[in-house]
């Protein structure tokens, strides 16, 4: 039987479309077997606290992974090279058969990319220049959180807790923000997350991404698969190989852009 719990003022009785999601989700296994399990989360705040802690140890990535995508009714395959560095140094470079055609660089908010197959060079927003690119909306993940495969998920989220819903394998959570919902579910063993999908305020669907085949590298659970689907777009991300705080160099965080680039407002 399910625990009701409660956060602030809300209640915590499921609604039947949560427990019918709930229910459909039940059955899509990950690989979690040999992640450690943490202690029984009976309240929301001890879902945040050891979702927004368990990473404190991650200073530096750099991952290799293969990417699918298909935008707009186009196919594209390549291979993406990330580098990342505590706290917001993001360097992204993406080949299609041996040539590159994406060189990004992202600290803090901002994000510029280099476009080699047209000259083309964009800086702006993270969420926003991602979105020209790919036609992909990452903003309510957060753009690096969608990247890397993290959860943007805090103590500060605890006011905006709409559910909370225990089941004997799945922990659910549903944070209402002032422009989208968002609707976590996570292995209650491990806690993390499995899948993640926004709505709108009047309930329609608009994006999903789902997250599988956790690893455990220098203490730090990581997905080796992401997906993310918005309507008939679709980004999936297999990771071939990562290292983890391997001491990322300064070189690697550099974009190379031609003089004659051709700057797109």
């Amino acid at each position: 039987m399910a625990r009701q719990q409660r956060s602030g003022t809300r209640s915590v009785t499921p609604k039947p479309a949560l427990c019918l999601l709930l229910l459909a989700l039940s059955g899509c296994a990950a690989s979690l077997s040999r992640l450690p399990e943490v202690a029984p989360l009976s309240t929301p705040a001890d879902l945040l606290r050891i979702v927004s802690t368990r990473v404190d140890s991650l200073h530096d990535l750099e991952v290799r992974a293969g990417i699918n995508m298909r935008v707009d009714g186009v196919k594209q395959n390549g291979v993406v090279v990330l580098f990342y560095r505590f706290p917001d140094a993001l360097k992204i470079e993406m080949k299609v058969l041996f040539s590159s055609v994406l060189s990004a660089l992202a600290r803090g908010d901002s994000l510029s990319v280099y476009l080699a197959r047209t000259n083309h060079y964009l800086e702006g927003p993270s969420a926003d220049v991602l979105r020209t690119v790919t036609g992909v909306d990452l903003t309510p993940y957060g753009a690096r959180e969608a990247i890397l495969g993290l959860v943007d998920l805090s103590p500060l989220s605890l006011p905006r807790i709409g559910e909370y819903v225990t089941r004997r394998d799945t922990l659910f959570v549903e944070i209402i923000e002032p422009l989208w919902t968002r609707r976590l579910r996570f292995d209650s063993r491990t806690a993390v997350l499995l899948e993640e999908r926004v709505y709108t305020p009047r309930g329609s669907l608009v994006s999903r991404r789902i997250l599988s085949e956790y690893q455990l590298q220098n203490g730090i659970a990581l997905p080796r698969r992401m997906e993310i689907i918005q309507g008939s777009d679709r980004i999936r991300i297999q990771v071939i190989s990562r290292k983890v705080n391997s001491g990322v160099p300064d070189h690697r965080f550099r974009l190379k852009v031609p003089a004659d680039v051709i700057h797109l407002e």
